[in-house]
């Protein structure tokens, strides 16, 4: 097969029209990529250039056929004067919620319908500054530029805070979805002005709508319907629209694979192997690699059999690319990123599972012999032991702890049975979920 440019072979990837030469690979040089520019990223935010000159020089030591604009998905509420805090060597923070009242977001709803998007708010002028640097240095004619954005639910949720809008959400369902509504509209502006600028695709990120925060029929009432939405809208702008839902998302796999976006990214517990029978050839996949136990904590053997593993189970059809299940801490080291890109590249297509090697001993994350599902270093510690049987705590503090316990052992029977039991002590939902599952 002959070599395909990275560009051509994410949209072979995307379309599954016809196979790719290689496994693609999209490793997600956001926060990591900007630490090879020799800047930080707090810089970074409010540079675009610099942004896009670091994560150039990024890609040409490590490779991989993406280029992604931006870092997260707080644009959107920041858009609407949430506060962030820029930090150093990672991703923003959110320090404080534009409407933590209804008053307030009364106000901020009025406000906004009179005076309309403007595209200069928040970040919006640098991240456009990053794409356009990338297409001046033929970057697009390469490679294929992606960017985050947060997507409608998780927005209206950063626009009010979680606790209230899950009060919302089962409360006040009328009001919730005002808010929702105000979240699309700025989602789809700023989708407007990315794709203006440049990019092919917007990587819509809703990690609120996952099945361990809100429960399957709450996502499509008011979810799927504001996704179907925004990828239309998209469509409408010539654009491409990814579906980026990390956590617990098995019991909605079909529902996001018919929103109207042609690329389905998540940690897709319990595996992307399970995932991929799922949904088949009806949407492309990517994501599935371990971003902390394999890339930060493991070898490259370990990322070279945990992505070949991938490509045996998910990617026997062209249609799976290859990414961190979330973005790239500072210091992931780089042997570990250079083994992710030369692993894809050296998988080539049409795809010889048998050439990959026994895989029988390697597991994907979710499942519960992977490394990161592991019990933890202290379990069998008579000190820890003692000093948790030792310490007083009401028999709510019991329900949280044992809830937490459940949540990192993949428990979910535990889970069950501590929430039923937080209940039947009068505990309300929302401590049992702040408190205990989140």
């Amino acid at each position: 097969m002959a070599q395909m440019s990275p560009r051509e072979r994410i949209f072979a990837a995307l379309t599954m029209r016809h196979l790719p030469d290689q496994l693609p690979v999209a490793p997600l040089l956001m926060t990591r990529g900007i630490r090879e520019g020799g800047i930080t990223c707090d810089y970074a935010q409010t540079h675009g250039e610099a942004q896009a000159h670091a994560k150039m020089k990024a890609v040409e030591k490590f490779g991989g056929d993406v280029m992604c604009v931006g870092t997260d998905l707080f644009t959107p509420v920041e858009c609407l004067g949430a506060e962030l805090d820029y930090l150093p060597y990672a991703q923003p923070s959110l320090v404080r919620h534009p409407a933590p009242t209804r008053e307030a977001f009364q106000r901020l709803r009025d406000g906004y319908h009179k005076a309309g998007f403007n595209p200069l708010s928040g970040r919006m002028k640098h991240l456009a500054e990053e794409a356009k640097t990338y297409i001046a240095h033929g970057r697009k004619s390469s490679h294929f530029l992606l960017t985050p954005v947060g997507g409608p639910l998780t927005t209206a949720q950063l626009i009010t805070g979680s606790a209230e809008f899950l009060n919302y959400l089962s409360d006040d369902p009328a009001f919730a979805k005002e808010v929702i509504e105000l979240a699309l509209d700025v989602v789809q502006n700023i989708c407007q002005r990315m794709f203006d600028a440049g990019i092919d695709a917007c990587n819509i990120m809703d990690p609120f709508c996952a099945s361990d925060i809100i429960p399957p029929e709450t996502f499509r009432e008011f979810g799927l319907p504001y996704q179907q939405r925004l990828f239309a809208h998209i469509k409408t702008l010539g654009g491409l629209g990814f579906t980026h839902v990390p956590g617990y998302t098995q019991p909605i796999w079909r529902d996001l694979a018919d929103n109207g976006s042609v690329n389905l990214i998540g940690d897709m517990y319990p595996g992307m192997d399970h995932a991929k029978r799922a949904v088949g050839s009806a949407i492309s996949l990517m994501g599935g690699l371990s971003a902390n136990t394999t890339m930060m904590h493991g070898g490259p053997g370990d990322v070279a059999n945990e992505i070949r593993k991938l490509a045996a189970t998910a990617g026997y059809n062209g249609g799976f690319i290859c990414m961190p299940g979330s973005d790239l801490d500072w210091t992931v080291p780089d042997e570990n990123i250079r083994a992710m890109t030369a692993t894809c590249a050296a998988i080539r297509y049409p795809l010889n599972v048998a050439g990959l090697g026994d895989l029988s001993g390697v597991y994907l994350p979710g499942h519960p012999k992977h490394p990161g599902q592991q019990p933890p270093s202290t379990l069998g510690d008579v000190t820890i032991t003692d000093v948790k049987t030792r310490t007083p705590r009401s028999p709510q503090e019991e329900v949280c702890t044992r809830l937490v316990e459940a949540i990192t052992a993949y428990d979910g029977d535990k889970a069950v049975e501590w929430t039923k039991k937080g209940r039947a002590l009068g505990m309300t939902a929302e401590r049992i979920v702040h408190d205990g599952l989140a």
